[in-house]
């Protein structure tokens, strides 16, 4: 116990200090004001505030599952994203509504849910600190987690009532939680693959990225133990589509007609505009090295070095380390999944911000 807490201490500050600094900077004025606000936010903040309000009405009756049913068949609930993000960021507004929003006008505040996004990025920077700490080092722990910190984009994406942030602490947390308990020369134990699958059933649970994870974390599965990874990897997948069939109630009725509506409404969308180089793209004609021309342009040119730095020293680490294996196998699929012609990108890195929480630990 003593060690983890000195491998969480420098981390723990790091996220202290940047959760604090986000938290001092959201506008407490309804509109807020800069950063503006965005359309995601509106839904995402009044869908968080309806679940909220929901569950603290029914209490501990919420269990009921007539109860939770009743929540999710109102005409109120918006089916385009799971729940779990969405209640993160409500429950934040019901505890920021009063020290931030100081107008109280609007049955929502977007600055308050805003809250829930700096308390995510926190935690992700607390995570991948103390990993790192716990495994490469405490000064490699620290490095990883001020260089989250100073990750531009993560920073200012933190101070929206966005999903991204959030899905990025559930995926963090899975490769993280594989990592930790997959990575002896013996297969998996049951019990690791069942609660390293719940943590994956709550990353689908908060947004479509957590449909990224299954193809690199079967790979390096079978990779390192061949067909004895089959039986670890069914309990995870199976223990994943529990969690998220048990927790998101709309799907009851009908699983598999509404997962199948749920998929095609996040992939087959009205296309959305990309400006890439000077030219306006549709989101599926865009350049094939739009992906990694963003990974390698939004993070500081220095903490880029450090990352490649990680990769290559020492040499043999990608050869022997199979912590670093599923990092790297987790960090690169998304990449080269939105480099394939035809595949939906749009918004810049926001699609694939999940990997840079684990380009830190490469950094630290």
């Amino acid at each position: 116990a003593g060690r983890c807490l000195l491998d969480a201490a420098a981390p723990a500050v790091v996220a202290l200090i940047c959760g604090a600094a986000i938290m001092a900077a959201l506008d407490a004025h309804q509109p807020p004001g800069p950063p503006g606000i965005t359309v995601d936010e509106v839904f995402n903040v009044e869908q968080g505030v309806f679940l909220s309000e929901s569950l603290r009405f029914y209490g501990w009756r919420a269990l009921d599952p007539e109860n939770l049913w009743d929540i999710f068949a109102q005409p109120e609930y918006l089916s385009d994203h799971p729940p779990l993000g969405r209640l993160w960021l409500g429950m934040f507004h019901a505890w920021g509504r009063g020290p931030i929003a100081q107008d109280g006008g609007s049955h929502f505040h977007v600055a308050a849910a805003r809250a829930g996004s700096a308390a995510a990025f926190g935690l992700t920077i607390l995570l991948v600190g103390f990993a790192t700490s716990r495994w490469y080092g405490r000064l490699a722990g620290f490095a990883a987690a001020l260089a989250l910190a100073i990750m531009p984009r993560l920073f200012g994406h933190a101070h929206l009532a966005a999903l991204e942030t959030f899905v990025g602490l559930t995926f963090t947390a899975t490769v993280l939680g594989v990592a930790a308990f997959w990575s002896g020369p013996k297969r998996p134990t049951s019990t690791a693959a069942i609660l390293t699958g719940a943590l994956w059933g709550l990353t689908l649970l908060s947004k479509i990225q957590g449909v990224l994870l299954p193809v690199p974390i079967a790979l390096w599965a079978l990779c390192r133990w061949r067909l004895r990874a089959i039986r670890p990897l069914l309990l995870w997948g199976v223990a994943a589509a529990v969690v998220f069939f048990v927790c998101w109630p709309w799907l009851w009725p009908d699983p598999l007609g509404r997962a199948r509506e749920y998929l095609m409404s996040t992939t087959e969308r009205t296309p959305i505009n990309v400006w890439y180089f000077g030219r306006q793209y549709t989101d599926r004609a865009v350049p094939w090295h739009y992906a990694p021309v963003l990974f390698l342009t939004i993070v500081p040119i220095g903490l880029q070095v450090l990352g490649c730095l990680g990769l290559a020293m020492p040499i043999g680490t990608l050869k022997t380390d199979a912590r670093a294996q599923l990092l790297a196998a987790c960090l690169l699929f998304p990449l080269i999944l939105f480099s394939v012609p035809g595949v939906v990108v749009y918004d810049g890195a926001r699609l694939f911000l999940v990997v840079f929480p684990l380009w830190a630990v490469f950094i630290g």
